[in-house]
């Protein structure tokens, strides 16, 4: 039966309908369009039309707007607005409202009735639509603002799910078992899709949720030898000595300080090293580094102590009593640095004068086995 035929006859039975029964009513929240078919409600009523803002409304509006904004963001006409108003953001034409971040808001909202299985499952068949969108760091907006404030267990399983359907889960499984700089040009994609969809998007501002990140890529490798490979894929340098005159950049003493708070276990190995080759004052300002980031974090610097006493009672005791000397002479000077500083800052005093007293247990706890 024709389009056209199908829907005289609808219609028909319509009019038959209100001249027997003197009124027609169809109490839904399309009304009397729920009759039509499919093809014509989208002629009448084109969601295309609509602004995205516009949309995300209408999708809060009932369950039956709903699931029409659902059918409606995996069509072509979909595909293409998506297409057209993300294009711009690429091309740098960036308007005052980032569009990847709110279609981002607009899946949110169109799946707000689900569970967490299918929305995760809505999202890949989004992005199975638009996969030859290739931005990123877009991506990783639209990402962010599909999960906020998401509970972190669940935006890791969301990340795990991304990680599948971008092919990254393969492409690691094939690069981390090699040496580190065979394939070069696959390393910086791997860098450039993770830092795009994970860790360079500007909607995350709590260093926490930014450590987070971090930590739960980590975890998606079973070993700690693979863990430090993933890690100097992700933040390692890159530049090239090309010239005498060029001078390759030293990772900063925060960025090793915070692999270490991400990976406690390797404290114990970083912390030994040095003092079996006598950098003692080294190993101490090491420490001190690293419970400054778990405790910018707000993480509790308890969650370290077993590491420590363990490196702690590794050692002989003059070298116990040296390490634990060197430790309080860092604690002390770091102060006294704050204290001394033109201008002064305030702020950073107090910060490191609170991680201090947080280090007091863990301190105690030290002394005891000197």
């Amino acid at each position: 039966m024709s389009l056209k035929l199908r829907t005289c006859n609808t219609l028909a039975l319509n009019v038959q309908a209100m001249q027997t029964g003197g009124a027609f009513k169809v109490e839904t929240p399309l009304g009397i369009f729920q009759m039509l078919p499919r093809e014509i409600f989208n002629i009448i009523y084109p969601l295309s039309n609509f602004s995205v803002k516009q949309l995300r409304c209408i999708s809060l509006t009932s369950s039956k707007f709903n699931c029409e904004v659902q059918r409606y963001l995996l069509l072509e006409n979909a595909h293409l607005k998506f297409l057209a108003e993300t294009a711009a953001c690429v091309e740098g034409d960036l308007a005052d409202v980032d569009p990847f971040y709110l279609w981002g808001m607009l899946l949110k909202a169109s799946t707000i009735i689900m569970n967490s299985e299918k929305r995760r499952s809505f999202f890949t068949s989004f992005f199975s639509k638009n996969e030859k969108i290739t931005d990123w760091p877009g991506w990783g907006r639209c990402f962010m603002a599909f999960c906020e404030k998401w509970d972190f267990h669940e935006c890791e399983k969301l990340m795990k799910v991304i990680l599948h359907f971008t092919e990254l889960s393969q492409v690691l499984s094939e690069i981390l078992p090699e040496e580190v700089g065979k394939y070069p040009l696959m390393e910086m994609e791997i860098r450039q899709r993770l830092r795009g969809l994970f860790l360079t998007h500007s909607s995350t501002d709590d260093e926490r949720d930014y450590g987070f990140w971090i930590s739960a890529l980590l975890r998606t490798q079973k070993t700690v030898k693979f863990q430090g490979k993933l890690f100097m894929i992700l933040f390692g340098p890159i530049k090239i000595t090309e010239t005498k005159r060029a001078i390759p950049s030293a990772w900063s003493s925060y960025n090793f300080a915070a692999l270490l708070a991400l990976l406690p276990d390797m404290i114990h190995i970083a912390l030994l090293k040095r003092l079996s080759e006598g950098r003692t004052n080294e190993a101490a300002y090491l420490f001190h580094a690293v419970k400054a980031v778990l405790h910018h974090w707000g993480i509790h610097v308890k969650t370290i102590s077993n590491i420590m006493l363990k490196t702690f009672q590794a050692l002989p005791p003059i070298n116990r009593r040296m390490f634990f000397g060197s430790l309080l002479r860092a604690e002390s000077y770091q102060l006294s640095g704050l204290l001394l500083d033109t201008p002064f800052n305030a702020e950073r005093f107090h910060a490191e004068l609170s991680s201090i007293r947080s280090t007091s247990a863990l301190m105690t706890l030290l002394a005891k086995n000197v």
